[in-house]
């Protein structure tokens, strides 16, 4: 904003900044969401948010941002750490396929060929059984590391929002 600009178009212009990157965030997401027709909806009313609303929900970004990193580089690495090795290659094998799905980078009949060498009805049976295996631990992991202390209450909100991610696959 330049020096003679009125305080009140620099504040519109930030909050028009941080509109559009909240917009951002909410589009990169929303095919994950699992109420994408409701969001749609609502999109006009998001522009009559107060700023502290806005702060707000961007501050939820970033936790889930953080805690979804926080999953993959730390959690998911801790976990397999501490498996027998052949449970340890199906749960980093699981993440991934569940990754991939949730960011639509692979349908689920690919998952399965790639984790079963085949697609058929037993074999989607077997790698849908896995991932929710796998969901499960990660689940009893972050619950296990909240009750040893090394988690706080919200992050571990934040990180099983993070696991709920993984169920979104498209079959």
């Amino acid at each position: 904003a330049v020096a003679c600009d009125s305080d009140a178009r620099v504040r519109g212009f930030l909050r028009q900044c941080l509109r559009n990157a909240m917009r951002d965030e909410w589009r990169k997401g929303r095919r994950l969401s699992p109420l994408d027709a409701q969001m749609e909806d609502s999109v006009p009313a998001m522009e009559q948010t107060s700023p502290e609303e806005e702060v707000s929900a961007w501050e939820e970004i970033d936790l889930r941002r953080s805690a979804e990193q926080e999953l993959y580089e730390r959690v998911v690495p801790a976990l397999a750490a501490i498996v027998r090795p052949s449970a340890r290659r199906d749960l980093t094998q699981a993440i991934g396929h569940m990754r991939a799905l949730a960011a639509g980078e692979m349908g689920f009949g690919a998952v399965v060929l790639e984790a079963t060498g085949r697609n058929d009805g037993q074999a989607q049976t077997a790698v849908h059984q896995r991932h929710s295996r796998t969901r499960r631990r990660l689940l009893e992991y972050i619950e296990s590391l909240e009750v040893a202390g090394e988690l706080s209450v919200d992050r571990v909100r934040a990180l099983r929002w993070c696991v709920s991610r993984l169920q979104r696959r498209a079959s």
